[in-house]
């Protein structure tokens, strides 16, 4: 198990968020960091391309932050999940608040 970082890739209006390695409670700290960062864009896509894993922590980062922006009915967008990442979505019926693609 390698590190995990968040990569951030902005302009004015959407952000970029690329993940590498597992999406969990060790990179919250960075995480609450990204929030407030992206917190005006209006868009936002997380890039799971090299995300190995997601536990319930990563979960909860995503939800929280889907919430905040709901209110003003902006999505956030997931793409390039692996297999186990997007079973994790499914069974957690993330479709709800969060563009998996």
């Amino acid at each position: 198990m390698g590190n995990t970082t968040l990569s951030l890739k902005e302009n004015k209006e959407v952000a970029w968020i690329e993940v590498n390695g597992r999406f969990n409670f060790q990179i919250e700290e960075e995480f609450n960091g990204l929030f407030e960062l992206i917190s005006n864009k209006k868009g936002v896509t997380f890039d799971f391309n090299d995300c190995e894993y997601i536990d319930s922590s990563g979960i909860r980062m995503l939800v929280r932050l889907a919430k905040a922006r709901a209110s003003n009915s902006e999505r956030i967008k997931v793409i390039n999940c692996n297999n186990i990442v997007k079973d994790v979505f499914s069974i957690a019926n993330l479709s709800i608040l969060l563009d998996v693609c």
